[in-house]
């Protein structure tokens, strides 16, 4: 033996690393909820234009300024922004309101009215002239919906302008072929030619629509329309004021006479209806009359009848009836009766029932 011992000691190495600070423990776990939280916002911006789209409107999809899809209602799916950029509109069968611009005031037809019980008038009627050498000043509300949302989106910061003049070109085509009455009843006659006022006035509203639709539908021919079409037009017509006074009282005035001449018609048929019931009662007393001679006058001749009738020794022996009959009667009716006998010729006078003795 040679006295070493019987398990040598192993080498030492390198000490260990000493445990990081309380500042490096802290900035590791910052720096790992930054790297999380980076995560989730990208998750979040990646989804950010993935969406749901209601029933009521639609989406627009632009990739850099570029129209590349739309969306009706369902499920969108798009790249983030900056990339795409997701227009909302509403749905094709939404209406929208869009009340026509004002103009700028007319010497002479917008100032105000003398009467104190007239209404001010709205700053966006606008006096446009008629068939009839009239002006009526229209205040309108424009009803549209989007039938073409990718024209809609280009165009869409100059649409209402666009649509205020569309529509003061097409009123002033329109109300050159209408009279005033089509719009207001302001001279009390009937404008409608014969139809029903309101047929009238809906008439005029439907014709400046379609006149309308047609002058955007030649811009979306031109490619450069704006995806919009009108469903209707709300007017509300209007008199100047300082001419609504005299109007009223022309109207008022129309309004009494058809009034007195209506009264006239029904005064006129009572009497017609009076003098028929008049006419007809007469005829049947006439005729009641006639019936009553004609019976009478049948009575008194049937002597006569029969007597014409009767020939020979049958009329003879009548002749003599009648004579015994009516002699009696036909001498009380006379003053005197002179009585000759025809054998001796003497005269007989006598006094009948009505003669003055002599």
């Amino acid at each position: 033996m040679t006295g070493e011992p019987d398990h040598l000691p192993e080498a030492e190495g390198p000490p260990p690393a000493p445990p990081p600070g309380p500042i490096v423990q802290s900035a590791a776990i910052g720096f790992r909820i930054i790297f999380f939280a980076t995560l989730l916002l990208g998750a979040f911006w990646f989804a950010s234009n993935c969406r749901v789209i209601n029933p009521e409107n639609q989406a627009v999809v632009l990739r850099f300024g570029q129209v590349v899809k739309t969306q009706a209602s369902g499920l969108l799916l798009a790249w983030p922004r900056p990339i795409d950029r997701v227009e909302m509109l509403p749905g094709p069968e939404r209406r929208l309101t869009r009340p026509v611009g004002p103009l700028l005031k007319v010497a002479g037809l917008n100032e105000a009215s003398n009467d104190p019980g007239a209404k001010p008038l709205p700053d966006t009627a606008a006096p446009y002239l008629t068939g009839d050498n009239n002006v009526v000043l229209l205040d309108a509300t424009l009803n549209y919906r989007i039938s073409d949302p990718v024209a809609y989106v280009l165009r869409k910061d100059h649409l209402l302008p666009a649509l205020d003049r569309i529509f003061r070109a097409t009123a002033v085509r329109v109300a050159a072929g209408q009279s005033l009455n089509d719009f207001l009843v302001a001279q009390g006659a009937s404008g409608g030619r014969g139809l029903g006022i309101n047929t009238v006035r809906e008439a005029v509203r439907q014709r400046l629509s379609d006149e309308m639709n047609a002058r955007l539908k030649a811009l979306d021919a031109g490619k450069v329309g704006f995806g919009v079409e009108i469903v209707r037009i709300d007017l509300e017509p209007q008199l100047p004021p300082v001419a609504k006074l005299a109007y009223d009282q022309v109207l008022t005035a129309t309004q009494k006479a058809e009034q007195n001449r209506a009264t006239a018609q029904i005064d006129a048929e009572n009497l017609r209806q009076g003098a028929d019931q008049q006419a007809v009662q007469i005829k049947g007393d006439a005729r009641r009359t006639a019936t009553d001679r004609t019976t009478q006058a049948t009575t008194d001749t049937t002597s006569i009848l029969a007597y014409e009738r009767a020939a020979g020794s049958a009329r003879s022996g009548l002749e003599q009836q009648y004579f015994r009959d009516n002699i009696g009667t036909v001498l009380g009716k006379a003053g005197s009766v002179l009585v000759v006998d025809p054998q001796s010729g003497q005269r007989i006078v006598t006094n009948g029932p009505g003669a003055r003795p002599r």
